[in-house]
């Protein structure tokens, strides 16, 4: 039983250290707003059979509240 504690904890140490250096190698990257910017788009995606939310209004242009959050 002994044995079985002493792998798991070594397993659960090399999973924390894995982690800490993954997260390390992306501390150095741009945040998305700076990647936004400096793209100068920004890509949504939506479902329109959701209405108020999004839907395609009689014009054939889609409307409603994610389209409208994602233009501010």
């Amino acid at each position: 039983m002994k044995r079985i504690s002493s792998i798991l904890a070594l397993l659960m140490a090399a999973a924390l250290i894995l982690s800490l250096t993954s997260a390390a190698a992306f501390a150095d990257t741009e945040s998305d707003l700076e990647y936004i910017m400096n793209k100068g788009t920004l890509i949504v995606g939506f479902d329109d059979a959701f209405p108020p939310f999004s839907y395609q209004a009689d014009d054939g242009s889609y409307d409603g509240f994610d389209l409208a959050r994602a233009k501010e």
